[in-house]
């Protein structure tokens, strides 16, 4: 699969997805906060099923793959 995620889109989902598992296990939010996994899981890969999935790229450098 393709990257299609880009810098600031993969910056701001680790940090949203680390801010969710923080306030989740400091009880402030319900389990429900665990979804930050997928938003860290995503940031850190690049890769989105979603993007993907509607044909969305934001990734700067097209067809990039790692």
């Amino acid at each position: 699969m393709e990257m299609n995620v880009g810098s600031l889109g993969r910056l701001a989902r680790t940090f949203l997805g680390t801010l969710l598992f923080y306030l989740t296990f400091t009880n402030m939010i319900g389990s429900w906060g665990l979804l930050g996994a997928v938003l860290i899981i995503t940031g850190l890969s690049g890769m989105s099923l979603t993007y993907a999935l509607f044909g969305i790229n934001t990734c700067e450098t097209e067809g990039h793959h790692e």
